[in-house]
């Protein structure tokens, strides 16, 4: 509830769903390719991600991806120790958003995703740390 009440102040969409490596490339323009993955189970793997999280007590991340026009996409991070935590600035819970959002397109072709996967999964392995770590 506190991470939808955060996206209508900041004005982006209040659906959210979640995204993971697995199901997220980028585009070499920057626009981000999402794999259609049923909204339980990503909510399944985001709720693990958060769990995981908490065990650790090092804090946890919800952040947004990009967005379309009603539905935000987010993910959930959580550092892998105290170095990590205190470089990206997570103690509790961070709720943050990009400046500039990117576009986003949805991906319910299985074929269609393996072409998109040959070719930009090395692009996106470069970028993949840097935004869901």
């Amino acid at each position: 509830m506190r991470f939808r009440k955060f996206l209508n102040t900041q004005s982006w969409p209040n659906q959210v769903h979640w995204v993971s490596k697995e199901n997220l490339l980028i585009a070499k323009k920057g626009d981000y390719w999402i794999k259609s993955v049923p909204g339980d189970d990503a909510l399944t793997i985001a709720r693990e991600i958060y769990m995981e999280g908490v065990k650790r007590e090092l804090g946890i991340s919800l952040a947004t991806l990009c967005k379309s026009k009603t539905v935000t996409y987010a993910y959930v991070f959580v550092p892998t120790d105290h170095d990590e935590a205190a470089r990206l600035l997570i103690g509790g819970l961070k709720l943050s958003i990009p400046l500039n959002a990117r576009k986003a397109r949805m991906v319910g072709n299985a074929r269609f995703w393996w072409v998109l996967r040959c070719l930009y999964q090395k692009h996106t392995a470069r970028f993949i740390t840097d935004i869901l770590s």
